[in-house]
């Protein structure tokens, strides 16, 4: 891999794990989500949903797509070589 390529992928990887990565972990470690064997009222706290809830919102559309957009130029000019 050309190492311009390489640069732009650990930019690209550092900003993705610094804006979106630690923040969403950040966010789902504050869920007191519980295994239901410890919470026999894990529905009524409702906290398994907010925790799915938060996994579907990180992990929608856009972000499956820069990525994809990030990596696509890399793969152009190592096919090109």
């Amino acid at each position: 891999m050309p190492e311009i390529a390489q640069a732009q992928l650990r930019k690209f990887t550092d900003e993705i794990w610094r804006d979106e990565i630690v923040p969403a972990l950040t966010e789902y470690i504050r869920i007191p989500n519980k295994s239901p064997s410890f919470d026999p009222e894990w529905e009524k706290h409702g906290y398994m949903e907010e925790a799915l809830q938060l996994l579907v919102k990180w992990g929608d559309e856009d972000i499956r797509q820069s990525i994809l957009d990030a990596l696509r130029p890399s793969w152009k000019e190592m096919n090109s070589q």
